[in-house]
């Protein structure tokens, strides 16, 4: 999956949202009733919907994703406290999390390892 595909994913999947459950292979299904139009057409549960529409890939990616927020999140905190300027902090995690991937590479591999990179990036502008 690359990053686009992953866009795309998410894109397709509205209004519909899962995030990792408990268990290790298991997820919590959300639906955004905002919108009545969300709801025309027949009824599916979401856990069958996404069941079939959503890969092991896309399992271990949403999985790291919400492992990996709270981590950055952190640091990020820790970079407004030193004072580091937006561009500095933001440009590594737009480099890492959507621009550097080899598109004719498998995408998760790829993507353990830029999270790596971009952890260690933004360690080393919290350190100066």
């Amino acid at each position: 999956m690359t990053p686009a595909v992953s866009a795309q994913r998410t894109c397709r999947l509205y209004p519909l949202s899962a995030e990792p459950g408990n268990k290790e292979d298991n997820f919590n299904y959300v639906i955004d009733s905002q919108k009545q139009h969300h709801f025309t057409g027949p009824k599916i549960r979401v856990g069958d919907w996404m069941d079939e529409n959503f890969s092991s890939e896309d399992r271990e990616f949403t999985a790291l994703e919400y492992k990996v927020s709270a981590e950055l999140g952190r640091l990020m905190r820790k970079l407004k406290e030193k004072g580091v300027d937006d561009r500095r902090m933001l440009f590594p995690i737009m480099l890492y999390k959507y621009f550097d991937f080899d598109l004719d590479a498998p995408f998760m591999p790829q993507y353990r390892k830029n999270i790596e990179t971009l952890k260690s990036a933004l360690t080393g502008l919290i350190k100066g």
